[in-house]
């Protein structure tokens, strides 16, 4: 117990620490640039079923206006699904990505931001030979922390948009949605320069 409130006490004055060289940055300026990679990893297990995922999206953005940022990504993902120890599907993908944010400031060294994003997604299935093509564009509400002028944190949470998915000779699966639960919320970490 000592040793969470330990730990608990130095990131808290860790954090501050940086709030306090984050505290001149009220308005983001034009020309700041950023880097952040999303990495996810899970794995699933039902019975004999099991579902391992993994991807990576790293993303390059630039604040074009003051507090307005956009962004490219491309990214990886891999799945592997099994039944019995027998795999039923192995799927490779990319994908592309635009993001555009809208940034406003609450207090040093808090944001908050409305983010806008459209992406591609191609994907081909080893097992049934089956190329699956996607897109798709939405909006996230999130926050933005700054631990200093050079590092930050952002959550998005949730998402209102539109999802389209297509294999090869199949039929389209699209989807209207607004999502806002905790199984849509994303984190990230950001450099910027």
């Amino acid at each position: 117990m000592k040793s969470r409130i330990l730990t608990i006490a130095l990131l808290f004055i860790f954090s501050m620490s940086f709030a306090q060289e984050a505290e001149k940055l009220s308005d983001i300026p034009a020309g700041y640039q950023f880097v952040k990679a999303g990495i996810n990893f899970s794995t699933t297990k039902q019975g004999d079923n099991k579902t391992n995922n993994f991807s990576v999206l790293p993303v390059y953005g630039m604040f074009v206006a003051k507090n307005v940022s956009v962004a490219l990504g491309i990214g990886y993902n891999h799945s592997k699904s099994e039944f019995n120890n027998t795999t039923t599907s192995e799927n490779n993908g990319v994908t592309f990505i635009g993001l555009a944010r809208q940034y406003k400031h609450i207090a040093a060294p808090f944001y908050i931001f409305l983010q806008q994003d459209l992406y591609y997604s191609s994907s081909k299935d080893k097992i049934s030979n089956i190329d699956t093509k996607g897109f798709g564009a939405g909006i996230s509400p999130g926050f933005n922390y700054f631990f200093s002028d050079h590092i930050s944190a952002d959550i998005t949470y949730g998402r209102l948009g539109f999802d389209s998915s297509k294999p090869d000779g199949g039929t389209s699966a699209d989807t209207f949605g607004l999502k806002v639960d905790m199984f849509a919320m994303t984190f990230g970490l950001l450099y910027s320069w």
